[in-house]
């Protein structure tokens, strides 16, 4: 159960979309009436927002730090499928490539160096 209290570490928000009556969406709706107040309480600032959409088949956004999204589809899910879906979530590491050398540096990388410089007869190279 450690796991609940480091979701903050890689997501900013976990968005729950899901149909109020639908069958498909159970298991969204008991791991929000039995998790809800535990994981909010030992992540006050990652938003956990729940939105019951008519007609929708049930999918979890997953909003990192920086903007990145992950759709993840929970459809027929179970209560147990979608803990053990945020626990892997919350636990994955590397998720943003930490690169720290400036943007000339990385371009070396993936570029030779005769590509890089200028030729007067082709100055524009698309």
């Amino acid at each position: 159960m450690s796991w609940r209290g480091k979701v903050s570490k890689n997501v900013h928000q976990l968005i729950f979309y899901f149909c109020p009556k639908n069958t498909q969406s159970n298991g969204v709706r008991e791991f929000i009436v039995k998790n809800y107040s535990e994981i909010k309480a030992l992540n006050p600032s990652t938003g956990l927002l729940v939105r019951e959409t008519p007609e929708v088949d049930p999918f979890i956004m997953v909003e990192r730090h920086f903007g990145a999204r992950e759709k993840k589809d929970v459809k027929d899910f179970t209560k147990e499928d979608i803990e053990k879906l945020i626990k892997e979530i919350s636990l994955e590491e590397n998720v943003f490539n930490k690169e720290t050398r400036p943007l000339h540096e990385r371009i070396v990388d993936v570029a030779d160096e005769e590509y890089l410089r200028f030729n007067p007869e082709i100055p524009f190279v698309l």
